[in-house]
């Protein structure tokens, strides 16, 4: 059980960051909630892809066709726009 006291320790430790944009020196410190919270985001992310691309690797192969099929009926034309109040359509 020390050991894995030990590794935590180790893995989730306060990260000082030091960025140099050419005039100032600034020091970002990451802590260990802060770097936890992002491995935790970091897991979500990851497992909702993987998710994401085994429902899409398992999809039935009727509904690709559906999707990529132009519509059966062509669409109907749009209705005509409305004159603007106070000018001539008729002399066009």
């Amino acid at each position: 059980m020390t050991t894995l006291t030990g590794a935590k320790q180790g893995v989730f430790r306060r990260r000082d960051l030091f960025v140099h944009d050419g005039s100032h020196l600034r020091r970002i410190s990451l802590t260990a909630p802060v770097q936890a919270a992002m491995a935790v985001l970091l897991l979500f992310v990851v497992g909702w892809s993987a998710f994401a691309t085994a429902r899409m690797v398992t999809a039935s192969p009727t509904a690709v066709p559906k999707l990529l099929s132009p519509p059966k009926s062509p669409a109907s034309p749009p209705p005509p726009r409305n004159a603007l109040p106070g000018s001539n359509s008729a002399s066009s």
